[in-house]
């Protein structure tokens, strides 16, 4: 295990778009810079990107001040690999719930993202989550569970329909009566 304990620190007072954070920056800059021992601290706004550019001017500068020592103690490439696989390991789990008769939850990071990015007005919209559930195993784990074409999931407050078959249009032909 590493202890940092020399390591350059910038300070970020976020939020200065926000008319109740703008009228008390002078007080808050006042209080973090009587507890400060460096003087790296900046007003910024990341939803209007007020004081973004110079914050980056600034952290290059101080990056590039560093001793290179210093640089490769902070994190190594296989220590971004392994976190960056392991984010993405934990991104891709998730769990099936039954709450009840024919009632399941899908609880997960990366297919409640997936439901909040879909466009539910269009049916290539819900034909590529259903892809998506069935890529990730969704279906799978969803069946596993006991769930039947018909039954009601809910992922990231979305309610919508099981269907365990290939896509939405298959599906839609199935529950209007086509089939071979």
């Amino acid at each position: 295990m590493r202890t940092y304990v020399l390591l350059q620190q910038v300070v970020l007072i976020n939020k200065v778009d926000i008319p109740e954070v703008k009228e008390k920056v002078g007080e808050i800059e006042a209080g973090l810079r009587s507890k400060m021992s460096h003087k790296r601290l900046a007003v910024i706004s990341a939803a209007s990107g007020e004081g973004i550019p110079t914050v980056i001017k600034r952290l290059v500068k101080l990056v590039e001040s560093m001793p290179q020592d210093e640089l490769n103690v902070l994190i190594t490439e296989e220590e971004i690999r392994e976190r960056e696989e392991r984010r993405a390991a934990e991104e891709k789990e998730f769990t099936v719930t039954t709450e009840g008769p024919n009632r399941f939850r899908v609880n997960g990071v990366m297919v409640e993202r997936v439901v909040k990015m879909t466009n539910w007005d269009y049916v290539d919209g819900l034909d590529r989550l259903q892809r998506v559930l069935e890529a990730s195993g969704v279906n799978k784990a969803l069946t596993k569970a006991g769930a039947v074409d018909g039954d009601a999931v809910t992922i990231s407050g979305y309610e919508f329909s099981f269907y365990g078959n290939e896509n939405v249009f298959t599906a839609m032909a199935i529950q209007e009566g086509y089939t071979d």
